[in-house]
């Protein structure tokens, strides 16, 4: 069985080697007029190339791996990163020689899965029963309570949290290839959390505070009293507020809240179970840490050295977290 060496793109019946500039580009094929094909049997054959034909520069008559003839018969490495989106290159290579007698260099590998547009990004967890059937019920329950209070004209505020620390920063950065991305860290120890807890509204309402240490039930409610308080002010009422509210552990008990007389004209709806999707405070917090992860990056210096005298440094360094927050907040209100 003879075997020509063709570029995918150019290849016709007419048989002839592409030109230099497709050949330049690196992706061929063997080709066979006679089928099927025997993928081992091709993957280690020398090619027949008449002696008569000039080869493009670059090309000999060298056996060629037919990466792209193995995939067509079966996405065999495609159906791998489907299946385990955090398998190597490396696994890759040594599977397809083990399983198909072929040998590919990892950079062949990450060529052709660039093709097919599947890049390498920082992954993202999901809990196991997060698409679980009863919570996509729920999440649908959520959806049509929502459009039901809408329909009433209600004006939705949404509630949520987030924290940062010292170590606070961005996981990327760059650097000369072969080098590490080495950035300094503020500090031995992270500290303790600064919580962030904030409410918006599509109504040009925003609320929000920031709170040492950890952050319970106790003190969401007490946040949320003084939300309520500022809604009445910017709102007038409270008759047509809805307050929408994960099942975070420190919400646990903000039912309490809209029991009491000064509050009970509000109305509290709940989000679906893993739906953060359903809120677009979060949009809000990722551009909140984006500005946070920029100053402390920018003014690594101003907590690093000793604190001012009658301070001790954890509290200093505390303080200088409140102070990047309230910056960052102001500069949202603004």
């Amino acid at each position: 069985m003879a075997y020509r060496l063709y570029d995918v793109q150019d290849y016709d019946e007419t048989n002839q080697v592409p030109p230099p500039a497709a050949a330049a580009a690196a992706t061929f094929r063997y080709q066979t007029h006679e089928a099927p094909v025997n993928v081992t049997l091709a993957n280690r054959r020398i090619l027949s190339i008449p002696p008569t034909v000039n080869l493009p520069p670059g090309v000999n008559d060298t056996t060629v791996i037919d990466l792209r003839l193995v995939m067509r018969q079966a996405e065999t490495d495609l159906s791998w990163v489907e299946f385990d989106a955090q398998i190597t290159l490396q696994e890759m290579k040594d599977r397809l020689m083990l399983e198909l007698g072929i040998n590919v260099s990892k950079t062949t590998l990450h060529r052709e899965l660039d093709k097919r547009v599947l890049t390498y990004k920082t992954v993202h967890y999901e809990p196991l029963q997060m698409n679980d059937p009863s919570f996509k019920d729920k999440r649908v329950e959520y959806v049509v309570a929502f459009r039901e209070l809408m329909g009433q004209g209600k004006i939705p505020i949404w509630i949520d949290g987030t924290n940062f620390n010292l170590f606070t920063c961005r996981t990327k950065a760059r650097s000369r290839r072969g080098t590490r991305a080495v950035v300094v860290r503020g500090g031995t120890q992270k500290g303790k959390n600064l919580h962030v807890i904030g409410a918006m509204s599509s109504a040009n309402f925003f609320f929000c505070t920031h709170k040492r240490g950890a952050y319970k039930h106790q003190d969401a409610n007490l946040w949320l009293r003084d939300m309520l308080r500022a809604a009445t002010q910017h709102f007038g009422r409270l008759d047509d507020i809805v307050v929408i509210a994960d099942n975070a552990p420190c919400h646990s008990r903000l039912e309490q809240v809209f029991e009491e007389a000064e509050f009970d004209s509000a109305t509290l709806l709940r989000l679906s179970s893993y739906s953060p999707m359903f809120n677009p405070i979060e949009n809000l917090w990722s551009e909140f840490k984006a500005h946070v992860k920029t100053h402390l990056r920018e003014r690594l210096a101003a907590f690093m050295g000793p604190p001012p005298d009658g301070l001790t440094r954890e509290e200093f360094r505390m303080q200088y977290l409140e102070h990047v927050a309230q910056e960052v907040i102001q500069g949202m209100l603004s």
